[in-house]
């Protein structure tokens, strides 16, 4: 097997030449841009080509084949060969990649996502269903209009000319629930926009009427805060990331020991109980693990770990247990393992988020020390005897 791969291998950097000038000198492609479940990075073509010619085939293959020997596994599309062989190629170099195919959407899955309402909760406690079919607005009980358009929701910074009584008011709150296979975006009253991944939810107040701008967040969501003099605070789990005006990544799902903060521009501040505050500078992540009492910074490539935003999923090294956790959010399955051995099989590669989870399953079968078995929403992973 690594002989056959081996020769493979060495044959990839060919490939990924002749396909990174042929993408090149494409002119249609590059005015067409953006297709859907498409992008293109023209910008990195040049420097691709160059890397290229630089690649040492023999060390390359070194690195791969020690994560052979590790069990650690790499997601690709046998249909898009020639990307996949830039990928073995460009072995390492996580945070870029050529374009994205195009899925077919036509093709019947195995388990097909639940596609659960997102509900809006008043602050009169009233749940409000967030169809996608349904164009209108709503009003708080302070007044507020909310704009609701498909697949989010805006609020209009309400006109006051009495500057006390809006300090006096008693804030009125929304709650936001997106569910399992589902992402929404929000437009606080601010202008601040949160786009929210899937089973999170987010608290705020429908005007800002305080000192500092303060939501809570349970889940994962993309900030991206509007500067208006006042502090923005997101509370996740008693976890704390402060703000003048930026842009980051927050991650703080229940089922899971760390609160992630990535930020991709500006500066953020976080602070968490009994540990020393950290400010992080861009494609910086601040990893807090509350039972340990641990703060960590480490450098990242940020765009990995806003991929969901684009309709992609990004690992790097990661854990099937931790690949599963991420997948079930989006596929709303359960998950079973036979053994701990299986859980720590590792993986890297994009996933698109509009694949079948057939396909995705079809991806797991190529591993020969694992057997993966779909009983109603329940995937198991079993050892292949």
């Amino acid at each position: 097997m690594k002989e056959n791969l081996r020769d493979y291998f060495r044959s990839a950097k060919v490939r990924a030449r002749k396909y990174i000038k042929l993408l090149l000198g494409d002119e249609q492609k590059e005015n067409e841009t953006i297709q859907s479940g498409e992008e293109v990075r023209w910008d990195a073509y040049a420097r691709w080509e160059n890397e290229v010619e630089q690649i040492n085939v023999a060390k390359a293959w070194g690195r791969l084949e020690k994560d052979i020997d590790k069990k650690r596994y790499f997601f690709h599309r046998t249909w898009f060969k020639a990307a996949a062989s830039v990928a073995i190629v460009m072995f390492g170099a996580w945070s870029l990649w050529i374009i994205q195919p195009t899925i077919d959407t036509s093709v019947e899955n195995t388990i097909i996502r639940d596609t659960a309402s997102v509900y809006l909760t008043m602050d009169n406690g009233e749940s409000i269903s967030l169809s996608d079919s349904v164009k209108n607005e709503i009003k708080e009980t302070d007044g507020t209009e909310i704009k609701r358009t498909v697949g989010a929701i805006s609020y209009l910074k309400k006109r006051s000319v009495d500057a006390f009584k809006v300090k006096s008011q008693v804030a009125c709150y929304n709650t936001i629930n997106v569910p399992r296979g589902a992402n929404y975006k929000i437009t606080l009253s601010d202008g601040t926009t949160v786009e929210l991944n899937s089973e999170s939810k987010l608290k705020y107040p429908v005007q800002f009427n305080g000192k500092r701008r303060m939501v809570t967040l349970t889940g994962e969501a993309y900030f991206d805060v509007t500067h208006t003099g006042k502090p923005f605070v997101v509370n996740v789990n008693g976890v704390k990331v402060f703000v003048l005006g930026t842009e980051f990544n927050v991650r703080g799902y229940q089922d899971e020991s760390n609160i992630e903060t990535t930020l991709v521009e500006g500066k953020v501040r976080v602070k968490a109980p009994n540990m020393n505050p950290v400010v992080l500078k861009p494609n910086q992540q601040a990893k807090v693990n509350q039972e340990k009492e641990s703060l960590s910074v480490q450098k990242v490539n940020a765009s990995r770990f806003i991929a969901w935003r684009k309709g992609v999923f990004i690992f790097q090294n990661t854990k099937l247990v931790d690949v599963m956790r991420t997948l079930q959010r989006w596929y709303n399955i359960e998950v079973e393992y036979e053994t701990e051995a299986i859980k720590n099989i590792e993986f890297g590669g994009t996933l698109s988020k509009h694949v079948g989870f057939d396909q995705v399953v079809d991806m797991f079968d190529q591993i020969d020390e694992i057997e993966v078995r779909i009983e109603g929403n329940k995937v198991k992973f079993l050892t292949n005897k």
